[in-house]
């Protein structure tokens, strides 16, 4: 059984579970994450990493994760910064800064 059937086995499990969802959410963060290669969109990364890091050092449940993930979606400096990562081809605080920094409020 290769890795994306183990996932989907997985995740037939977790989407069974009566009325708890919390942990499938972190399925897909984790599986998203461990799978990144060349062809991965930053967005996935960013979102995986994210909601990983909410889950493991703030606490958050599936629920929460997801729904910051629809927040992250909505926000204008989000796309800032990916069109700023794909323009310049790298990660650098430079790049986040200038996308922060020039929101409108």
């Amino acid at each position: 059984m290769n890795n994306e059937e183990k996932f989907h086995e997985l995740s037939f499990y977790t989407l069974a579970q009566p009325r708890d969802y919390s942990i499938h959410q972190h399925i897909v963060d984790a599986y998203a994450a461990q799978t990144v290669d060349a062809t991965t969109k930053p967005i996935k990364i960013i979102f995986a990493l994210i909601g990983l890091y909410l889950y493991l050092e703030k606490d958050f449940t599936g629920r929460a994760v997801q729904l910051y993930h629809m927040k992250m979606a909505k926000n204008k400096i989000l796309c800032q910064l990916l069109f700023c990562l794909k323009k310049e081809g790298k990660y650098s605080f430079k790049c986040f800064r200038s996308c922060v920094w020039t929101r409108k409020r």
